[in-house]
């Protein structure tokens, strides 16, 4: 109520009397009236949405001569009306459930409080309650699982990075160059796995090229060349955990090794560029390629003392990472530096036409994989990036006719929701 100098005026519907509910009792579920008011007709919103869908559907191609804003319009107003038909349905089964909930928690009724506060009627203010709780519930148990799945990526990245690893003899171990004359003699990075080579054959020709590189900066190329070599018996690489392991007793009880390293300049690249943020020991092994004297002589002692322990190869860090070939989906690339190791050594160089064949075969997939592995923490967080991609697609679609509405009636006091109505709801389904 509210008083004006001379009015006392009340609001209310025709038939209501004080301190009886027609509609609601005092736990807030709905009287025989109240569910009489809600009449469901599940099947006809049915309808509406088959007959929206296919609507949409069948008008998706655009027309001969049709403009951009022409076709623009007819699509979103089309996928806007499909939406909207949805929605009405989702609304018939929430008003289903009321009619026989014989409970609500109290932070639906203060909802519903919150809905008609803000413009909403009681009918409603109940259904939008119903499906913003039903949504809260499925957002919670969402997160618990993105948890879990972030849980298991961590745990999966954990295991296999620091996992040892065994190539079993016989295998075939390739390395790719720029110039002929490699052999296992000495270190070469590798790859053993046949989805691995796939990625290099496809990448490695545009890399020695440097495709993408100034002028003035690329690299004399001498063609690709390509060394193979069989393991002689089964060749052992150390993960991260027993790299970082050998490499930190070396600092500890290796004085030359120590002042090397310091005089070096390790500090400094552990703190400038994509060296930043990472420990010690990855700094080193992204480093490893560097065969300036002093370097050389780090990775001289790093690798006998790695054999000492029984290694052949050690992991590489560079390759593995996002920034390297892991983006594409490179799994283990190695540092191979027993020689004794492997035998059949076989070097040929690779015809230009084969290598511009291999990357059309591997960059669509190899550069899909680079776009989920930006994405994967997003999409374990929202449940889905696909899911998450057509929501925010559903939602501009709306939003355009919402914007179009407005464009046409400026003066409108109508919000999104009524909107909506008006646009959609007094269409009929087709017979």
């Amino acid at each position: 109520m509210f008083y004006e100098s001379s009015y006392l005026i009340h609001f209310g519907i025709p038939g209501m009397k004080w301190g009886e509910r027609r509609f609601q009792n005092e736990d807030g579920t709905l009287t025989e009236a109240g569910k009489e008011r809600y009449r469901v007709n599940i099947e006809d919103a049915k309808k509406k949405v088959q007959d929206a869908k296919n609507i949409y559907k069948e008008n998706k191609k655009r027309k001969y001569g049709e403009s951009d804003i022409s076709y623009k319009n007819r699509i979103n107003k089309n996928k806007a009306r499909y939406l909207y038909a949805k929605d009405k349905l989702a609304d018939e089964r929430a008003k289903q459930f009321l009619n026989n909930e014989n409970t609500k928690s109290k932070h639906r009724i203060k909802l519903e409080e919150k809905f008609r506060n803000d413009g909403m009627s009681p009918e409603e203010a109940e259904i939008a309650a119903y499906k913003r709780e039903k949504a809260e519930k499925t957002v919670a148990i969402g997160a618990a699982a993105s948890i879990a799945v972030i849980g298991s990526i961590i745990a999966y990245r954990h295991y296999d990075l620091n996992t040892d690893r065994i190539v079993k003899a016989g295998t075939v171990v390739q390395s790719l160059g720029n110039e002929a004359g490699r052999t296992p003699d000495r270190a070469f990075y590798g790859a053993y796995l046949d989805r691995d080579k796939k990625i290099y054959d496809g990448f490695m020709g545009k890399h020695f090229k440097g495709e993408g590189v100034p002028d003035f900066m690329r690299p004399k190329y001498n063609g690709t060349w390509k060394m193979e070599a069989n393991a002689a018996g089964d060749i052992r690489i150390a993960g991260k955990k027993a790299g970082k392991q050998a490499f930190e007793e070396l600092l500890k009880n290796d004085e030359d090794f120590a002042r090397i390293y310091k005089n070096t300049g390790y500090d400094v690249y552990n703190k400038i560029g994509s060296f930043k943020g990472n420990d010690k020991y990855t700094v080193f092994n992204r480093r490893l390629p560097i065969h300036d004297l002093d370097n050389q002589k780090l990775i001289d002692k790093y690798y006998d003392a790695l054999r000492r322990k029984g290694y052949d190869a050690v992991i590489d860090l560079n390759d593995k990472s996002s920034e390297g070939f892991g983006a594409y989906g490179v799994k283990s690339p190695a540092i191979f530096f027993n020689s004794k190791k492997f035998n059949n050594v076989r070097e040929y160089k690779i015809d230009e036409k084969i290598l511009e064949q291999n990357y059309k075969n591997v960059a669509p997939l190899a550069y899909g994989r680079a776009i989920i592995a930006a994405l994967r923490p997003k999409i374990a967080l929202y449940g889905g990036g696909a899911l998450a991609i057509k929501k925010f697609s559903d939602e501009e679609a709306k939003k355009y006719v919402i914007r179009k509405y407005r464009t046409e009636h400026p003066k409108t006091n109508l919000n999104d929701r009524q909107i909506l109505d008006v646009l959609y709801k007094n269409w009929k389904a087709r017979c």
